[in-house]
């Protein structure tokens, strides 16, 4: 995501918002939800923390840029090149306790196959 898209990161974010309402209990259950930027010249912590206020994020959802220098690694590590600023992917990745890639879209997923598998994580 970056906070000045307009396409598809407001239509995820909803997403995010639909599965922590169907989750109340996500922090009691350490779930956390991550919004991972790809535009780290812009989105610095302080446009992160207002975009998570604009999409109504609660504690269990935060917004990080990666530093300029680990951005191409972090885009291979999702499948991405440089131009996904311009042209990134809507993926959203379950990564269990022990650090191991368990789910993957390739689309927008709904809210409701994202709860169903965080509670079975």
């Amino acid at each position: 995501m970056y906070t000045s898209c307009t396409t598809v990161c407001p239509i995820q974010a909803a997403i995010f918002e639909r599965v922590q309402l169907l989750l109340p209990d996500q922090t009691d259950r350490n779930i956390q939800l991550l919004s991972l930027s790809v535009d780290p010249t812009t989105d610095t912590p302080e446009a992160l923390q207002a975009w998570l206020r604009k999409v109504r994020a609660r504690a269990g959802w935060i917004a990080v840029a990666p530093a300029m220098k680990d951005l191409d690694e972090l885009l291979k590590l999702f499948g991405q090149g440089r131009d996904a600023i311009e042209n990134h992917a809507t993926q959203v990745n379950i990564i269990n306790r022990q650090g191991e890639l368990i789910w993957r879209t390739l689309g927008l997923p709904s809210a409701d196959s994202i709860a169903d598998i965080l509670r079975k994580v």
